[in-house]
């Protein structure tokens, strides 16, 4: 029996699947941050996260440590090329595979949320990134410059124009927005003096100033009109990071699938809806698909063709199966095959 691994290692977790050539999931395991530009320790953080993450996953599954035919490390220390010298070092030293592949975890976020290995995935969480292969595996990505350039469209860009309406209206600067109760009951304020003084200490981070998206959210499902601006503008720029990238591939007269992922996206329409005009009128005949695979199956799914193996729908089916027995995110299984190139 052969077996693959995928992982799917970023800025906040590190997560990692052990599946047989049917697709059948025998291990699986959450580790911790694995982004070795982001960790203090670099090499050394990046060389400890991937041990755990997968010493427990070959734990979990309970067939030894056997030398897998193929593994994929998708990671967000790796450029779109799949090169890293650091990664590449350390998976050798960890990962007992005959072939390993290193990815961007954005490439395997595409392949898990497509089912295919071509397409746009455009990714939004505290950071945002839209990334896309053509047929002919041509790459091409926008965004993931990170919040002190980029991240438009992200929880960070929400977060950080609800508190700039927030002091706007605080000022007289700007029109009354709700954001201001909400800003004084999240941060635990008497008034809205204090909030320099939580905002600008050294610890905080992006991931910090992303946790008041979510009062935005709800903010503009109350009809406030500054909320409802801040997520149509971060709509229109996730919509402008998936043309980018349409543009660079020649992908505006072609059938291709698109895939929104992140906590973003679920605030529903006021996001999807601009992102949808702003992609549908540069490419009409892309279609916005729901994601069907986390990340770490996207890898699996790499893995697995690196080898040669067809991910048809029974593997398909077997790696939803898998999903759901794991407490992941799985999405409609469809159609889609994905087969290994030369």
């Amino acid at each position: 029996m052969r077996f693959f691994l995928g992982l799917d290692g970023g800025g906040t977790k590190t997560a990692c699947a052990l599946c047989d050539e049917d697709g059948l999931i025998v291990g699986f395991s959450v580790g911790g941050p694995s982004n070795h530009l982001s960790l203090a320790r670099g090499e050394e953080a990046l060389r400890e996260a991937l041990r755990d993450v997968v010493e427990d996953a070959f734990s979990r599954a309970g067939i030894g440590r056997p030398r897998l035919s193929a593994a994929c490390l998708a990671l967000a220390g790796v450029g779109l090329d799949g090169r890293s010298p650091v990664a590449a070092r350390v998976a050798c030293e960890v990962v007992p595979a005959d072939d390993i592949v290193l990815e961007n975890d954005a490439v395997a976020a595409l392949v898990g949320a497509t089912a295919k290995d071509w397409g746009v995935v455009v990714i939004s969480g505290t950071g945002s990134i839209a990334v896309g292969i053509d047929r002919e595996g041509r790459r091409a990505r926008a965004g993931g410059w990170g919040y002190l350039i980029g991240d438009e469209g992200s929880g960070y860009d929400i977060g950080r124009r609800g508190l700039t309406a927030v002091a706007r209206a605080h000022d007289g600067r700007g029109n009354y927005t709700i954001l201001v109760e909400k800003a004084l009951a999240h941060y635990r304020l008497d008034t809205l003096d204090g909030l320099r003084s939580v905002l600008y200490r050294s610890e905080t981070k992006a991931k910090d100033i992303a946790s008041f998206a979510p009062l935005v959210v709800a903010a503009a499902c109350e009809g406030d009109a500054a909320s409802v601006d801040i997520l149509q503008t971060a709509g229109r720029e996730l919509g402008l990071s998936a043309v980018a990238v349409v543009k660079a591939l020649g992908l505006e007269d072609e059938e291709f699938d698109v895939a929104p992922c992140g906590s973003v996206f679920k605030a529903g329409q006021l996001v999807v809806g601009p992102f949808r005009s702003e992609l549908l009128r540069a490419a009409p005949s892309a279609r916005i698909v729901s994601p069907r695979f986390p990340a770490v199956i996207g890898a699996l799914m790499i893995a697995l063709r690196r080898s040669g193996r067809v991910v048809d729908g029974a593997v398909l089916s077997n790696m939803a199966r898998g999903c759901l027995e794991c407490g992941l995110p799985v999405g409609d299984v469809g159609e889609a095959t994905c087969e290994g190139k030369d």
